[in-house]
């Protein structure tokens, strides 16, 4: 096979084999899916890159109309492989604290997307900010400080 051969395509415009439908509106989501009996989960995420979780209350978000659940780290399983020490356990939804801006806190399922995203803002988390961690050194001081205390 000749140097031409292998690049045949290099400098020439490709077609998409999905653009006519994405271009045109006609390709289907995930959003787009509407089934019987189907709930919406919304997700409420940390303002916060850095805090302690000190409440999250969730009756109000409960009692709002089309609101099936409402659900925080506590509802769910935790999720750790074999091969890790248990610390570092994977949770779904931040447990005690936050570690990033938009990391979930609690998700609300509802009859219908604008329910679950009403519903989601009345989710009260009460978080006793700290500093972000910006650099290497602050790390490393914090987990010094984690470890002293576990």
């Amino acid at each position: 096979m000749g140097s031409d051969e292998r690049c045949e395509i290099v400098g020439r415009r490709l077609r998409r084999p999905d653009a006519g439908p994405r271009l045109t509106g006609y390709e289907r989501y995930t959003d787009d899916l509407a089934l019987p009996g189907m709930y919406v989960a919304y997700l409420v995420l940390s303002p916060y890159a850095h805090a302690i979780i000190r409440k999250i209350d969730i009756e109000t978000a409960l009692k709002a109309p089309g609101v099936v659940a409402v659900l925080t780290s506590r509802d769910l399983p935790e999720f750790a492989r074999d091969d890790e020490p248990p610390e570092r356990s994977r949770f779904f939804l931040a447990t005690e604290r936050v570690s990033y801006v938009g990391e979930p806190v609690a998700v609300v399922v509802a009859e219908s997307a604008a329910e679950a995203e009403l519903a989601a803002e009345l989710v009260m988390v009460d978080y006793d900010p700290l500093p972000p961690v910006a650099g290497i050194e602050m790390a490393r001081q914090l987990l010094a400080l984690r470890r002293a205390y576990l």
